[in-house]
């Protein structure tokens, strides 16, 4: 066997230099795969053993070790990041597929992954609430199913892990493995109960929301139970709509409060009474605007209600126009009275035209 051939059957095997490869090459960590080669070439040339009368041996195996690794896409991967340590371990796996990083986050503890623990899956119950309960806050009582764990006789199979073994195929060389491990436990039964859950509804939540009890969802033997998850779901009301934290109603007065004023009442969420009332004229589909009347706002950051702040209530009046016909001295009475003159009709865009409120 040639020096040459020898010193390259060691040199796949284990590093020659404990030097950084790419100062052996004089190039910088960003050289490309083309500039290695080129810079290989020219120092191969220079001390080459059988071209030079020093004994530039070492120099050499050095200078075509760092171009061997440094051009092959995975050695220099692991190189750049595990160093020449990481070739060393590389040296002695088997060759075979797999995930390389993988195999050296085994061996150096890098990026290893902890054993999955099994999980029962989540339970999403959809909870029917009313516009009231979300306005004033409330505590909604639900029953629910629950599995409990009783002892039985006799043992049985539990908390099975994957772990990683290593056996010895050839002198120098190890095989690395996974193999299941399980642990000897008591025998368990299950039985289901009825469990009483106080869902707290918090003034300003809203539809959507979820609300997460963990641990009492789907039951798993030897790992963790799911969560039981309500999603509140609101009710339509037959008054107010909520859009926000703004509440909408409207109000049907008669064309006579229209014109001459009124005070009226309005019963809100919470029972209280709220006065409205209107000196001038009203028209049809007029609003009004009551600040700080509306939705509570529930702060989902702080999972608090900002008492302070709340939407607006606003009222929009629909104006009732009585079914009469009239007579033509009661028409020449309002003639004077509204003293408007001939209107000539005319179109607009309503949507975008709109009134203050």
């Amino acid at each position: 066997m040639s020096r040459f051939v020898l010193w390259f059957f060691i040199s796949c095997c284990v590093s020659v230099t404990t030097r950084d490869l790419y100062d052996v090459l004089g190039l910088e960590k960003s050289a490309t795969v083309s500039e290695i080669k080129s810079q290989y070439k020219k120092l191969a040339r220079k001390y080459h053993p059988d071209a030079s009368e020093e004994d530039t041996t070492e120099i050499f195996q050095e200078i075509a070790y760092a171009k061997e690794v440094l051009t092959d896409d995975e050695k220099r991967n692991i190189y750049d990041k595990f160093g020449h340590e990481g070739l060393e371990k590389m040296a002695e796996q088997p060759q075979g597929g797999g995930d390389p990083f993988g195999m050296f986050g085994q061996m150096f503890g890098f990026g290893q992954q902890q054993e999955e623990v099994r999980r029962g899956q989540d339970i999403v119950v959809p909870l029917l609430v009313t516009l009231e309960e979300l306005y004033s806050g409330t505590v909604i009582s639900v029953t629910a199913t629950e599995k409990q764990v009783r002892d039985a006789p006799g043992f049985r199979d539990c908390n099975c892990r994957m772990e990683m073994r290593q056996q010895q195929v050839a002198p120098g060389q190890f095989q690395m493995y996974q193999e299941q491990v399980c642990e000897q436990c008591p025998n368990i039964r299950l039985i289901t109960e009825d469990v009483e859950i106080d869902v707290t509804i918090a003034a300003g939540m809203t539809h959507g929301t979820l609300l997460k009890y963990p641990g009492q969802g789907e039951f798993e033997v030897d790992g963790e139970n799911g969560d039981l998850v309500f999603g509140l779901h609101l009710q339509r009301h037959p008054i107010f709509e909520r859009v926000g934290d703004d509440l909408y109603t409207n109000v049907t007065i008669s064309l006579q409060d229209a014109l001459l004023g009124f005070d009226a009442e309005l019963e809100h969420l919470d029972g209280s009474i709220l006065n409205i009332n209107r000196k001038g004229t009203t028209w049809n589909g007029f609003r009004q605007r009551l600040l700080n009347k509306g939705m509570p706002k529930y702060d989902y950051q702080t999972l608090q209600e900002n008492s302070k702040t709340r939407g607006a209530l606003i009222v929009t009046f629909d104006v009732d126009f009585p079914d009469l016909e009239l007579t033509e001295e009661q028409k020449k009475q309002i003639e004077l009275l509204l003293n408007q003159g001939e209107i000539e009709p005319h179109s607009y865009n309503g949507l975008t035209m709109t009134r203050k409120i």
